[in-house]
């Protein structure tokens, strides 16, 4: 009987562990389906913040650094003072080159005057052209006489030596008329030479304003007023200053970057095998390995077009925007995301 009785407590004892094991294994299966349903919904993956379009300033002018203003790794604003330059060669330079056009147009003003007067009107071609109508008047009235000679001389009135005499008379006339000819063409070539030589006087205005826009055109930029680079970016983190007070300028060479923090994106890394599931416009989940109590949304804005290979496994980057930033993702922060893939 008391055998009995104690197989009656052990099983007693056993039955409510073997229900208490089964209800465990089922909620356990239960959890693992839930899971299994969340891991479908969703793509984990690891990212990394980036500022996309840096400002590079980059000065084209000569010039010296006179002061540095920011170090790396500085917040700034829009306005803020970064770098105060030495432009005293280049105001020399545009100062000369304004000069240098103010004499060219000087000189074209004067030319005009005579250029594009008639040329009947000036008093030396009228004195030319005068000269050669005494001249043509003189040839007639030699060409008269002579005739008159010949005709004489045909007749045996006169000798041969008189009416040779009237020739050369008649031919020194002819020359000369031709003399006023050859004056006038020379006239009227040298205001040839003087409308052609304007012309090349106006090219070379022209030449000279256009390279003046370009110099000019040279400090014509957002970022710099006057002797001083400022920021013109809202919100942005200097970065790679690239001289030393002191330094002179090359324009190969950038002064230093300054990344747009308002234009902040996260680059996820997704493995080839989820990368079919990951659609534009999907929503994201971002969470800052700074501080894993934030959690900011985003959406796929891209995905790229070739994949990449990092520690032997295929990955895809996707381009994540950040919708609700607060300040405080900053560029190389690392994150940890989650795509909807629903």
């Amino acid at each position: 009987m008391k055998n009995k009785t104690k197989k009656l407590l052990l099983i007693g004892l056993i039955l409510p562990m073997l229900l208490t094991a089964g209800c465990n294994r089922a909620e356990n299966k239960s959890v693992e389906d839930e899971d299994a349903v969340e891991e479908k919904n969703t793509i984990e993956a690891f990212g990394y913040v980036r500022a996309e379009n840096p400002r590079n300033i980059v000065i084209d002018i000569p010039a010296k650094v006179e002061r540095i203003e920011v170090k790396e790794g500085q917040r700034v604003s829009k306005g803020d003072l970064l770098i105060l330059l030495d432009i005293t060669d280049f105001d020399a330079e545009i100062r000369k080159k304004e000069q240098e056009l103010r004499v060219l147009e000087l000189e074209k003003q004067k030319a005009e005057k005579t250029v594009f007067e008639d040329l009947n009107k000036d008093p030396a071609m009228k004195k030319l052209v005068g000269d050669l109508q005494f001249a043509e008047d003189e040839l007639r009235k030699a060409q008269i006489d002579l005739q008159a000679k010949e005709t004489l001389y045909q007749q045996g009135a006169i000798p041969q030596r008189e009416y040779d005499g009237e020739q050369k008379i008649y031919q020194g006339k002819k020359k000369a008329v031709e003399d006023a000819k050859l004056a006038i063409e020379g006239m009227e070539y040298e205001k040839k030479q003087e409308k052609d030589q304007l012309l090349i006087q106006n090219e070379k205005i022209m030449a000279m304003k256009s390279e003046l826009v370009l110099l000019k055109e040279k400090v014509n930029r957002d970022y710099l007023m006057g002797t001083q680079i400022i920021s013109d970016i809202e919100s942005g983190v200097i970065y790679e200053i690239g001289y030393s007070q002191g330094d002179i300028l090359s324009p190969e060479k950038k002064l230093c970057s300054i990344l747009n923090l308002e234009s902040l994106i996260v680059k996820a890394e997704v493995a080839e095998e989820f990368i079919k599931d990951v659609k534009l416009e999907a929503e994201a989940i971002i969470i800052p390995l700074a501080d894993k109590s934030k959690e900011y949304r985003g959406k796929v804005a891209a995905i790229a077009g070739k994949a990449v290979e990092k520690g032997g496994e295929t990955l895809v980057l996707v381009d994540i925007a950040i919708e609700n930033n607060d300040g405080f993702l900053l560029p190389d922060f690392n994150v940890d995301v989650s795509i909807d893939i629903k």
